[in-house]
């Protein structure tokens, strides 16, 4: 429930900081591109805390999904 809420919260801010519904296609696939890696983070913790996760494997999931976030611009 929080991770859905955090979507619809960063996703809101998102579009309205971008200009509203009206955006372009590219903007749309940028908004998509960082709520995608947010829900992946946000999914991590929830595997961490199903499966308690080595400290090590947790960081380095949360490095790839860094890499690959800073990577997509």
């Amino acid at each position: 429930m929080l991770a859905i809420s955090l979507l619809l919260a960063v996703g809101t801010g998102l579009v309205v900081i971008s200009g509203g519904p009206g955006l372009p296609p590219e903007r749309w696939a940028k908004i998509g591109v960082i709520l995608g890696f947010t829900l992946s983070a946000a999914l991590l913790g929830f595997l961490d805390d199903l499966y308690n996760l080595r400290p090590r494997t947790k960081l380095l999931l949360q490095a790839l999904l860094f890499g690959a976030f800073t990577f997509l611009g």
